[in-house]
């Protein structure tokens, strides 16, 4: 599966090692802070999640940005690739994004 990660502060670091430790194919990160994209060199970097999931041909995507900050990153990932795990699953954003589109 090919993924990709928006958010590389804390919980987005451990999924990328996770996910290589995996062997998982991680195709993209996406962060506002060029800072946190400069520690990743094998992987295609964006700025704009959007920019990076309309470009990109991803499976998954892990949304890993603080949680009052993901409902647009869901949302629009949700209309993006065929799969999506979110960090804050069990948060309000994320229900209601799921009740919106599996009832």
């Amino acid at each position: 599966m090919k993924s990709a990660i928006i958010g590389l502060g804390v919980i987005g670091k451990v999924h990328y090692e996770v996910l290589k430790a995996q062997d998982e194919n991680i195709v993209a990160l996406c962060d506002t802070d060029f800072e946190k994209l400069a520690d990743y060199e094998e992987v295609k970097k964006y700025f704009d999640y959007k920019n990076m999931l309309d470009n990109e041909e991803v499976d998954v995507v892990h949304v890993c940005t603080p949680h009052y900050l993901q409902d647009k990153k869901v949302e629009y990932a949700f209309g993006s690739v065929r799969w999506h795990r979110d960090e804050a699953r069990h948060g309000k954003a994320f229900k209601g994004l799921l009740d919106r589109y599996f009832k």
